[in-house]
């Protein structure tokens, strides 16, 4: 009876140190700023099942990994790399030279999901947006990244239910991004391709049961309110609206 009870009182210590643990790491990214951030990698999403998630790996190794969509670990989780493991990591974004990369790589491929890797070399942050047309240099760069995210040392922070409650009702619409009901039948490659010229890409299909999906376009070849315009007026779309962040699709 006693090495019972002795067991329960164990894992209710353990409990309340994790429980513990994950608030003060909580509090920690909370003081985060973008400008501790050194590295970050995001995924969006492509007409199948392709994960969607932020990492961002800040100033001595803290680590913060966003599970959106498709992804082992759904929601916010936490690690802390070792002291060589963050070395090592830096050093290899340093060698890249990121400002010789365009700020985005063309693809004419919108089934691929959109890849954004940034990193801050001391001086400035820069992000490169690309999908399968990227360099060398730049894929291995990702690679390893994906492997600190496969990594089992991963802490809780915040479910993704929990995430999605916390973004404010009343923010702003995006003005780059658009939700969009295309008729029945119509095939979306086709008529991502067709709006070209203003930059238009896949975010993501909203919900798998609904037939709404999240674009996004360059407003420095259009503008948002004349983009939002023409897609109303577009045949094969049925309705179209600015994204709002009231739901976890705006991330």
């Amino acid at each position: 009876m006693n090495t019972h009870l002795n067991y329960i009182f164990s894992i209710c210590i353990i409990a309340l140190c994790c429980t513990q643990y994950s608030c003060k790491n909580l509090e920690k990214i909370n003081n985060f700023t973008e400008k501790d951030i050194r590295i970050s990698m995001s995924k969006g999403a492509c007409f199948g099942r392709c994960p969607v998630y932020e990492l961002k790996i800040y100033h001595k190794g803290y680590v913060t990994f966003l599970g959106l969509q498709n992804t082992k670990n759904l929601g916010l989780f936490e690690r802390k790399l070792s002291k060589q493991d963050y070395k090592d990591v830096i050093k290899a974004f340093e060698k890249l030279d990121f400002d010789k990369y365009p700020d985005n790589f063309d693809s004419r491929i919108p089934d691929l999901p959109e890849i954004k890797i940034g990193f801050h070399n001391g001086s400035k942050f820069r992000i490169v947006t690309g999908k399968e047309n990227r360099p060398e240099d730049l894929m291995q760069a990702q690679f390893e990244l994906e492997k600190i995210i496969d990594n089992n040392n991963w802490t809780l922070l915040k479910s993704l239910e929990e995430v999605q409650s916390n973004i404010k009702k009343e923010d702003p619409i995006i003005e780059n991004e658009v939700i969009i009901s295309p008729k029945k039948g119509l095939l979306l490659t086709k008529w991502l391709a067709s709006k070209d010229e203003y930059g238009v890409r896949l975010i993501k299909k909203i919900a798998p049961a609904l037939d709404l999906y999240l674009i996004a376009f360059d407003t420095d070849k259009i503008k948002p309110k004349t983009f939002l315009r023409l897609l109303q007026q577009d045949k094969d779309i049925l309705s179209a609206e600015f994204n709002k962040r009231t739901t976890q699709r705006d991330n």
